[in-house]
């Protein structure tokens, strides 16, 4: 009897700690994927600076970095505030400059 409580017990016990272990796996996962669109947006928003900067169009890279530096401000806002009515208003999309 007493080996069977301590077996439920045992069990009961690496199920959490598997439960725990799966959960911080997702997560570290979710941060990853994050991680590479931020790198794939950040990319992109080089290659079109790069591109008004070779065009010698300096008054739309001033523009583009100008919006950029707008849309990262209102971002952190919303990051700093944890502030998801906003990001509700705006259908649900994360806040990021995907689309920019």
């Amino acid at each position: 009897m007493f080996l069977r409580m301590y077996r439920h017990f045992v069990e009961r016990k690496l199920g959490s700690q598997r439960a725990l272990t799966e959960k911080y796996y997702e997560e570290v996962q979710a941060m990853y994927q994050q991680m590479r669109a931020w790198r794939h947006d950040y990319k992109n928003h080089l290659q079109v600076m790069k591109a008004h900067l070779d065009l010698g169009e300096y008054g739309e890279l001033s523009e583009y970095i100008l919006h950029l530096d707008e849309e990262l401000t209102r971002i952190s806002k919303v990051i700093e505030t944890g502030n998801l009515g906003q990001r509700k208003m705006r259908g649900g999309r994360k806040p990021g400059l995907a689309g920019v």
